[in-house]
């Protein structure tokens, strides 16, 4: 398994930065006059919506069973986006309504908006919730400038959050010595000298040889005889 080296770790938290973003709450209101894309039954229609297509940012609406060509949800949706508009240059809100089908989902039609234009009309000092901004959108058809109804959104622009660099983690630069894995011996005090009395009750007192006499025991030459 690859593990991550600590030098690294602490190069990819000194250079982490969260960049600057504003939110952008998104209504789905409505939609009118679509074209309808089923041959015999209502259309069931919802909407996928993106910033420019990254599918990380894809949320959806439910399918309105009653609407048919005039769709309405009334869904709020929540997006980060650039801050400025110079920031949002080629950034765009990407509103795909589609009709849910039994043999397969069909596409009804596309909004696209540059997110630059939705900045610009936003205030950028604003400070607390301000009210949503209605707009109406053309529908076309996917790829096309085929007209295929029209679609109602109300949204707002939160804030801008600054960015964010979280705090350095300080390392100690010399290594800890490694502890051996087993204790080291400790030295003990050489044991104290026992009295002669004990040390002679344990292991017996040395007794001096019998005083002999001048008769012979059979097993040996007897003493020397005293001279009178």
């Amino acid at each position: 398994m690859y593990t991550t080296r600590r030098s690294d770790q602490i190069s990819e938290r000194s250079y982490l930065k969260i960049m600057a973003y504003r939110e952008l709450e998104l209504t789905l209101l409505s939609a009118r006059d679509l074209k309808n894309v089923n041959l015999i039954t209502r259309m069931d229609v919802y909407a996928v919506v993106t910033i420019s297509g990254d599918p990380l940012t894809r949320q959806c609406t439910a399918p309105d069973p009653y609407g048919g060509r005039h769709p309405c949800w009334n869904a709020t949706l929540r997006f980060a986006v650039p801050p400025t508009p110079a920031a949002a240059a080629g950034a765009c809100l990407h509103v795909l309504l589609r009709a849910e089908r039994v043999l397969g989902d069909r596409d009804v039609g596309e909004v696209v908006v540059p997110l630059a234009d939705l900045l610009a009309a936003a205030p950028s000092t604003a400070s607390g919730p301000q009210p949503p901004q209605l707009a109406s959108y053309q529908v076309r058809k996917v790829h096309r400038w085929e007209p295929r109804g029209v679609l109602n959104v109300a949204y707002r622009l939160g804030p801008v959050v600054a960015p964010v660099e979280p705090p350095v983690m300080a390392y100690p630069v010399s290594v800890p010595q490694q502890q051996p894995s087993h204790p080291a011996a400790q030295a003990y005090p050489p044991p104290a000298p026992r009295p002669a009395a004990n040390h002679a009750a344990e292991h017996g007192a040395a007794r001096s040889p019998p005083p002999t006499s001048g008769k012979s025991n059979g097993r040996g030459p007897a003493g020397p005889s005293q001279i009178s």
